[in-house]
Order: structure tokens, then sequence, then C-alpha cells
């Protein structure tokens, strides 16, 4: 299995995300928000699960860290987060904690650029 992980050039497509939410600026901040503040908690939450080889709660993760980075078109966050969602099952231990470990570092990377981003 390939668990080759993207650049870590953290990208959005807040013009798609836009789109989306039919220009509601407002709305947009409000889930850029709703992430700033909820994610943190969400990969901790992730590790945790990992660390406990709790598949279950693995899975349930990475399909929340999955469809909230998707909101912003975030890459690679959503990417990673879709591998560990789909192959966890297929993966062994030390490869799903590797991918755990990067979602975590991508992941709190992809916090900081959505501030400045949101800030411009």
């Amino acid at each position: 299995m390939n668990l080759e992980v993207p650049s870590p050039n953290i990208r959005f497509n807040l013009s798609s995300t836009l789109t989306n939410l039919n220009g509601d600026v407002e709305l947009l901040q409000t889930i850029a928000c709703i992430f700033h503040e909820d994610i943190p908690a969400i990969l901790l939450a992730l590790q945790d699960a990992s660390a406990r080889d709790d598949h279950h709660k693995v899975m349930h993760f990475a399909h929340t860290i999955k469809g909230m980075a998707s909101n912003f078109h975030a890459e690679p966050l959503t990417t990673l987060a879709r591998k560990l969602e789909l192959y966890a099952d297929f993966l062994s231990v030390s490869e799903r904690q590797e991918l755990v470990f990067r979602i975590a570092c991508v992941g709190d990377l992809t916090i900081a650029e959505l501030k400045k981003e949101m800030n411009r």
C-alpha cells in the first residue's frame, strides 16, 4: 500500500467554498471559526483512539476531519483523512500510527494557514 503523503504545502480553494455557500462571506467565516475551534480536539481524539487501537473511533474521527477539511478544499488534510478512513482496515499498526501522526501535523498547519487566509 502506498501511503505517500502529498507535499506539506497547505492549499485551499476558498473561491469554490464561497460558490458552494452562495457567496455568503459571513457563513464562510462562521464555518472557519468552527473549524478553528473544533479541529484541535478532534485531532487529539484521533491520536488517542489510534493509541488505544480503537478502530471504530479512528474511522469516525478520520471521517469527521475529512468532512470538515473538505469544506475548504483543504489539502493535503482532506486527502490524508480520506486515506485513513478508506484504508484503516488494511494498514499495519505502525502505518496507521504514522498516518495519524501526519494528519495531526498537517491539521495543525492547516488551522494556522486557514486563520491567515481568513484574515486577508
